[in-house]
């Protein structure tokens, strides 16, 4: 279905005026964004003010404004019929009196522009003109992306608690403003689906929150820059098995003083399982006060060593638990401790001792620095 796209603005009532004489049973008009004189007495400058042989004055001493707009005046034995809005140039829109007078016009200009506004329909807003509180300007049709062909879902079954890789193929659209993808869940076979995911990527890394769910279906749909969006693209039903990730180590213990370029002996408190299938910990370290990480261990044990390589400055370590489903406790971390970089000094390089000492006698013994 094509989608109709308009350019919406702001706009304003032009502040000008616009005179109209009767002069010998004709008509004759003025607009204040020029200048006019009728016959060698009478002028109306760009503020709306008649003049009469260059003085200015107003018209039976008023302002021209709203509030004698439609009224009659006299100056100086020529009558005025009446003062309404003029066109400065540029956009307008007309309204027609319908009393006998010439057309007269409340005069509109289109002003900043707000952005852009679709429907499916093409009578939703004007052509070219106002609709309401805004202008609408008709730019034409945009059509909308295609449906991505493919969404991949891991096979078998998902345990909740453990993310999973949701991806999905491109899409294409004919106007080339492809902007991104929504990806939606709906649990256990019934009920709306819920938009997890919205953006650029082709891919998303979802978990199902721990529960009674029985079952998961995926869907994807592109969107483009108009708000126009493709159909779904729909994943098979996955069955689901509920499964409680690990608790997070209560602990994690690191020596007070760290040196570098030695052994470090790292331990944490053991996590527990409420599923009773806790499989092991992962450790790592951060040189950089946690901005990036590094797998230094993974096993069952509860401790592990670390080389802290000499001239790090700081170092800090933290550990997770995971089970057989692969669901993961959050993180313990340990303080981030300042590295010692203290060498020993280097051995003498030689020694000297007497070659026959003899018993009971003082030995003298010297070394070189």
């Amino acid at each position: 279905m094509a989608t109709y796209v308009w350019e919406k603005y702001n706009y304003t009532q032009v502040e000008s005026w616009s005179v109209i004489f009767q002069d010998d049973e004709s008509w004759k008009s003025y607009d204040s964004d020029s200048s006019e004189t009728f016959g060698s007495t009478y002028s109306i400058n760009s503020d709306g003010i008649i003049s009469l042989a260059g003085t200015i004055r107003t018209l039976d001493g008023y302002d021209i404004d709203e509030s004698v707009v439609g009224q009659y005046f006299d100056c100086v034995g020529d009558r005025i019929s009446r003062v309404i809005r003029a066109d400065i140039g540029g956009n307008y829109c007309r309204i027609k009196y319908e009393d006998g007078y010439p057309d007269m016009s409340y005069d509109y200009k289109k002003g900043s522009y707000i952005g852009t506004v679709t429907s499916t329909s093409s009578t939703t807003y004007p052509k070219n003109g106002i609709s309401g509180d805004y202008w609408y300007v008709y730019k034409g049709t945009v059509s909308p992306p295609s449906a991505p062909s493919t969404i991949t879902v891991p096979g078998g079954t998902i345990y909740s608690s453990t993310p999973v890789d949701i991806s999905w193929s491109a899409s294409t659209d004919p106007d080339g403003d492809l902007s991104g993808y929504e990806l939606e869940r709906q649990l256990d076979g019934s009920g709306s689906f819920t938009q997890i995911y919205r953006g650029s990527a082709r891919s998303y890394q979802d978990t199902i929150p721990a529960g009674t769910h029985t079952s998961v279906i995926y869907r994807v749909r592109a969107y483009d820059s108009k708000g126009n969006y493709s159909s779904y693209c729909t994943g098979p039903v996955r069955f689901v098995i509920n499964n409680t990730a690990p608790t997070t180590p209560g602990s994690i213990t690191v020596p007070d003083t760290i040196r570098g370029g030695t052994d470090v002996a790292i331990s944490w408190a053991a996590a527990t399982d409420a599923d009773d299938n806790l499989d092991g910990y992962i450790v790592e370290r951060s040189y950089n006060g946690g901005t990036s990480w590094s797998q230094i261990y993974q096993g069952r044990a509860t401790s592990t060593t670390s080389t802290v390589p000499f001239g790090t400055a700081t170092v800090m370590f933290r550990v997770q638990a995971y089970d057989t489903a692969g669901a993961k406790s959050g993180w313990r971390t340990s303080a981030n401790k300042t590295v010692v970089n203290n060498r020993a000094p280097a051995a003498p390089p030689s020694i000297s001792v007497p070659l026959s000492p003899a018993g009971g006698e003082s030995l003298s013994v010297t070394w070189t620095a």
